[in-house]
């Protein structure tokens, strides 16, 4: 609904916003739906006299059976590193074919990181030696279904690797399931310049996350 959508929208502008929260709960009170509870329990949690291990416990257990996209959009954006697919490559003996983007993505597809295990390659520009070898694991758009998917791509096919902030809710779910390290950066922890794809600010974003190794 947009009055539930406008909600949403100020919480994820404004994470830190407790009483946007607390008139939200009263809503979603009004319409008997148990989501309040959750978010009473949040604004509780972040008071810190009032956080208790019984009021952790109990949001634990009822964020369980919450919708992935809506919790994430509680806790506001997050920060990623965001390339796109290419738009052509080759393909078959001596590279005679033409494809394009990949099996999974469209060409040009936005994806977002999904895995630090190669960071170090975001550094790297496509045409290096690694990036023929190597792999990064990604969070995209199916091209068919156009539902969020993580999938293994290797690394010359994303180029353009670029900091940014996450803001689409299934694209956050997923990010969550793959337990990308973003989202127990604190807020504030990271401020990125201006250029998003310079190498200033990928180390940063590296940097706050702490992959020490690029």
């Amino acid at each position: 609904m947009p009055e539930e959508q406008a909600f949403l929208s100020a919480i994820m502008a404004n994470p830190d916003d407790q009483t946007t929260k607390l008139v939200y709960a009263d809503w979603l009170d009004e319409r008997a739906d148990p989501r309040a509870e959750i978010l009473r329990l949040r604004v509780q949690i972040a008071t810190p006299h009032e956080n208790t291990l019984a009021a952790r416990e109990r949001l634990a257990e009822l964020e369980k059976a919450a919708p992935a996209k809506w919790l994430v959009q509680l806790g506001g954006p997050v920060w990623c590193f965001a390339g796109n697919v290419v738009e052509a490559r080759p393909y078959g003996p001596g590279g005679a074919e033409t494809r394009r983007g990949t099996r999974l993505f469209k060409p040009n597809a936005k994806v977002y990181l999904a895995s630090l295990r190669h960071a170090y390659l975001l550094l790297a520009g496509p045409s290096t030696p690694a990036h023929r070898y190597e792999t990064v694991r990604v969070v995209g758009r199916h091209r068919k279904s156009v539902d969020w998917i993580a999938s293994v791509v290797r690394a010359n096919l994303v180029t353009g690797w670029r900091v940014e902030l996450v803001y689409q809710p299934g694209a956050l779910a997923r990010l969550k399931r793959e337990q990308w390290a973003g989202f127990r950066l604190p807020r504030g922890a990271f401020v990125c310049p201006e250029d998003t794809r310079s190498p200033e600010a990928i180390r940063g974003l590296l940097a706050a996350l702490d992959v020490r190794s690029v």
